[in-house]
């Protein structure tokens, strides 16, 4: 046989020891090294004796491979489809040739390399067959993938030459391979460096991601969103996703609608919705065009959904107006911030940051609960008690007025008040008046109903107008209110007010408080109760100091006069003094100037108690944010608290002081607030129940 191999080495021109040669030593592909190695061929003597047929049949060998293993054979002498000649491969061979370690370290590779390795394969996007076949394997990070061999993976269940070919494009895009031993690889140490990752790395790992997965860039959010789709989606079920998530700007809609649009179920548009958002919160996507968008609508917020659906297209992101809704979808399922909550008012949606929608609502509620109790509201006198600060304060203007039920009573936008509610105290108040006077000046008709201590606040003669004509009370016209209907069931019959107007209608029209006080004593009312009434009832008209009429009556000429001259004479005036609280008071008549400068003088033995300190204005139940200050007998920072409380020229404001706790408590009214301090017949700012607030009840 050693005969036969000698003359036949000859014969060729080689050495018999050619054939002893082992593969692992010279320079092959790795493709050609892996054919070879699956096929457990190790000497060049072993590979001489296959023909291109045989080598062909061979698991992943193709044409450049067997033109890779004729060059190497034709190199030593040697040509494919020679006979063995009795050669077989001896075994001490392996032994004296040092084989080369084919594991690597980490430490080899580059940064760049080596995040490549921590990304997680279910952030490659692999398809369900392929994602499988790694589950099966217990593969998590790509590191772990390199580490397999193709003979490993088709040899596993449900893994065909398909999935190899995917695993292997994929890590080509890496410029990574399979059959790729790491001697240090930890998947412990992988997953920590995962989750301590830092912005920074996050980014990192983004573009190496997108060199596996590849997002189509594009210069609007639809462009962009769609194509995010049909990376992980596929073009068959884009749509579907698109219409239910509204990421084509016309707002995320219901499984059940989009289901009727493509006549599947709804269990369907779920399943199809569920694997595209795995796959993107797997994948973590860079989506610039979003980014922009969501920040561009924070920025704008808060404001109504379809605003800021104009407000993308208008900065050039989206092509058309894009619904926020689409935004706040896209971002929930990319994992990005959208960072605004929605809220739904009149079958509009707004978006704001969590105070802002905080302060619309608690706005909306105030507006209800003030107009039941007082018939209409100031705006900056809310945001006040809210602490809107005075930026947002333009933004919530517009956004009260969505509420189809908020009503503004001002060209300004300063005063308003809520429709729709089973009650509203001013209404019913200029009811009454009207009732007893259809027909009467708007500065009376606004005296009358200031005089009640329910009542707080008391708006402005325009703004008490356009109160009186949007609620259809009456018309106004040069000044003059004219009522719309007769009231009739304004004042209860046989009430407190309804005994007072007979007695004025029966003896009057006009009485002192004396005589007054004696018919109503007659008619079984009880005195407490009539010096109540006399003070605040809007019907009853306080004509001069202690001068009683029913509001808007004709009066003669002198009588008034009169009567108060008589009253005059056995009364002492004064304008301020000690309350039955041991609290310090004083009347100020107010007028145009003290309204705008919000300062004026008072009385020196008000002055020598109150100066040198800063208190603290009581008014409408709480404290506001003003301090009043006195020196010299001068007191200012009262411009605030009298606008808020709807003050005009020759109202009568009464400032209660209390020594103690130093805080001032503020009262407005007509010369009634004056007569019942110095009488002390009714204590107006006291806080307890009292029959006027049963019976107005």
């Amino acid at each position: 046989m050693v005969t036969e191999r000698a003359n036949i080495s000859e014969t060729e021109g080689n050495s018999p020891d050619v054939f002893s040669v082992p593969l692992f030593a010279l320079n092959l592909s790795v493709r050609a090294s892996n054919v070879l190695k699956n096929e457990n061929i190790c000497f060049l003597g072993e590979l001489a004796v296959l023909t291109e047929p045989e080598l062909l049949r061979f698991q992943n060998c193709g044409r450049k491979t067997v033109k890779e293993i004729k060059e190497l054979l034709n190199k030593y002498g040697l040509r494919l489809g020679m006979p063995r000649f009795g050669w077989s491969a001896p075994e001490d061979v392996l032994e004296t040739v040092e084989q080369p370690d084919p594991s690597k370290s980490l430490q080899e590779y580059d940064e760049e390399t080596r995040i490549k390795l921590y990304l997680r394969v279910k952030e490659l996007n692999f398809s369900l067959r392929a994602s499988k076949a790694l589950s099966a394997a217990n593969i998590e990070f790509v590191g772990d993938l390199i580490g397999q061999t193709e003979t490993q993976f088709l040899r596993m269940q449900n893994c065909g030459r398909t999935t190899v070919d995917e695993i292997k494009r994929k890590l080509d895009r890496l410029g990574l391979s399979l059959d790729t031993r790491l001697s240090d690889w930890d998947r412990n140490a992988a997953r920590i460096e995962r989750a301590a990752q830092s912005a920074a790395g996050a980014r990192k790992f983004a573009a190496a991601r997108n060199n596996v997965v590849p997002i189509p860039q594009a210069s609007y959010l639809e462009d962009e969103l769609q194509g995010i789709l049909e990376t992980f989606v596929g073009n068959r079920n884009t749509e579907v996703v698109l219409k239910l998530f509204g990421w084509s700007g016309q707002g995320r809609r219901t499984l059940e609608s989009v289901a009727q649009d493509f006549g599947i179920t709804r269990e369907r548009v779920r399943q199809i919705a569920s694997k595209a958002t795995r796959k993107m919160r797997d994948h973590k996507v860079d989506a610039p065009c979003l980014l922009r968008a969501a920040k561009t609508i924070r920025q704008f917020a808060p404001a109504i959904s379809t605003d800021m659906a104009k407000t993308v297209q208008e900065t050039g992101i989206s092509r058309k107006p894009f619904d926020p809704s689409g935004l706040a979808s896209a971002c929930e399922e990319l994992g990005l911030k959208f960072g605004l909550e929605v809220c739904l008012i009149s079958n509009k949606h707004i978006y704001g940051q969590r105070q802002d929608i905080q302060h619309l609502l608690s706005l909306l509620r105030m507006c209800k609960r003030i107009s039941s109790a007082r018939g209409c509201t100031n705006f900056d006198a809310m945001c006040d008690d809210i602490e809107i600060p005075e930026s947002k304060r333009e933004k919530m203007r517009g956004l009260v007025s969505v509420d189809s039920r908020t009503k503004w009573l001002d060209d300004e936008r300063c005063w308003l008040f809520a429709t729709g509610l089973s009650r509203n105290r001013l209404s019913n108040l200029v009811a009454k008046v009207l009732n007893i006077s259809p027909e009467i000046r708007l500065g009376d008709l606004r005296r009358a109903v200031a005089k009640s201590r329910r009542l707080e606040v008391v708006p402005p003669s325009a703004v008490l107008a356009s109160f009186l004509e949007t609620n259809h009370l009456a018309g106004v016209l040069r000044d003059v209110v004219t009522a719309n209907s007769s009231f009739e069931d304004a004042i209860e019959p046989g009430g407190a007010e309804d005994t007072m107007v007979r007695v004025l209608q029966t003896h009057g029209p006009v009485l002192g408080w004396d005589k007054f006080q004696e018919y109503c004593i007659a008619e079984g009312m009880n005195p407490v109760t009539i010096g109540i009434y006399m003070s605040i009832s809007p019907v009853i008209a306080r004509l001069a100091r202690g001068v009683y009429s029913l509001v808007g009556a004709k009066i003669e000429p002198g009588i008034v006069e009169e009567i108060a001259d008589r009253l005059s004479k056995s009364r002492t005036t004064a304008n301020y003094g000690w309350s039955s609280r041991g609290t310090l008071w004083c009347a100020i008549r107010l007028n145009r100037s003290i309204l705008i400068s919000g300062s004026t003088t008072i009385p020196t033995f008000v002055s020598d108690l109150v100066e040198g300190k800063e208190w603290g204005i009581f008014f409408g139940g709480k404290l506001t944010n003003a301090v009043l200050k006195c020196r010299n007998h001068f007191i200012w920072a009262l411009t605030k608290p009298l606008a808020s409380a709807g003050a005009e020229p020759d109202d009568i404001c009464i400032l209660e002081f209390d020594l103690s706790s130093h805080v001032v408590t503020l009262a407005i009214g007509s010369e009634d607030l004056v007569d019942a301090w110095e009488n002390g017949d009714i204590d107006l700012l006291g806080t307890g129940t009292t029959e006027i607030e049963k019976t107005e009840e």
